[in-house]
């Protein structure tokens, strides 16, 4: 189970997961269930949202996590679209932020996007 404020070796992730082709009934069936996964994490993402391809269908999921490792491979194995077979392709990537545009520059809101 996750621990929000349990902060040692937790880290910044990218989570990025690729819908399989011809999924959005099966996208919109878990939505909520998905919507409550990340709610049940407060603190721990701190970015999410929708793919979508140039004609704005949607084809997966991309999340900014702050946690460690092994709660992040546990979050992302315990997404309901993952556990409902909707994703063709998930990847988990640490991410070193060398730089923002997010209005992001103080340390106090530094240590609220990244760090809390």
């Amino acid at each position: 189970e996750l621990n929000p404020n349990h902060h040692a070796n937790q880290k910044v992730w990218v989570m990025m997961c690729v819908d399989k082709p011809g999924q959005s009934a099966l996208r919109e069936s878990q939505r909520q269930h998905h919507s409550e996964h990340i709610r049940a994490h407060p603190g721990n993402v701190k970015l999410g949202g929708v793919l979508k391809d140039a004609e704005g269908i949607v084809k997966g999921t991309h999340m900014i996590l702050r946690m460690s490792e092994p709660e992040a491979k546990l979050f992302l194995a315990n997404d309901p679209y993952n556990l409902q077979g909707l994703y063709e392709s998930t990847s988990l990537m640490e991410w070193e932020v060398e730089w923002n545009t997010l209005n992001v520059s103080s340390a106090a809101q530094k240590a609220l996007f990244f760090q809390s």
